[in-house]
């Protein structure tokens, strides 16, 4: 139930955890040459918990070792903690949305570059950007980039 105690219209009183809740996996392991011929390679999570992220490229495509990303987390409602390891990729996050929550970004390994309209941020190994997803931002992140995602809320 929402604060208002008005149930929105379609959705049932209450719901289980259960049915509010997902745990994901996402992993991608794409060679140079997977690269090159596919046009699309994260038209999959257009759908998903990765949603927001768009315009999404791999910047170093030739890179030896390829492209690799892989991801684990859990959705509970519109709130979403995830572990992230990532090679080169660039594009932008935040889709301007009311509901889109302020999150808080944990470099384990590598780097993270955000721009927007109020900036640049470079955030390395053992630091954390706190930044809110309403505002579109442009994303880069260094080969071997380890990230933890999670809603900024969850610090309070």
């Amino acid at each position: 139930m929402n604060l208002s105690g008005k149930q929105p219209v379609g959705q049932p009183e209450s719901l289980s955890v259960a049915e509010r809740s997902a745990t994901f996996a996402a992993a991608m392991n794409l060679s140079a040459r997977q690269i090159e011929e596919t046009p699309r390679p994260f038209e999959e999570w257009e759908d998903g918990p990765f949603g927001h992220l768009t315009a999404l490229s791999i910047p170093q495509p030739h890179a030896a070792g390829g492209f690799k990303f892989a991801a684990n987390g859990h959705l509970f409602d519109s709130l979403l903690s995830v572990k992230v390891y990532c090679d080169s990729l660039a594009g932008v996050s935040g889709s301007g949305q009311e509901q889109d929550p302020i999150v808080a970004d944990l470099v384990a390994s590598g780097s993270l570059r955000y721009s927007g309209r109020h900036g640049e941020s470079v955030v390395e190994p053992g630091q954390v950007c706190i930044r809110d997803t309403k505002a579109s931002w442009q994303f880069s992140c260094a080969p071997g980039t380890r990230i933890r995602v999670v809603p900024a809320a969850s610090w309070a």
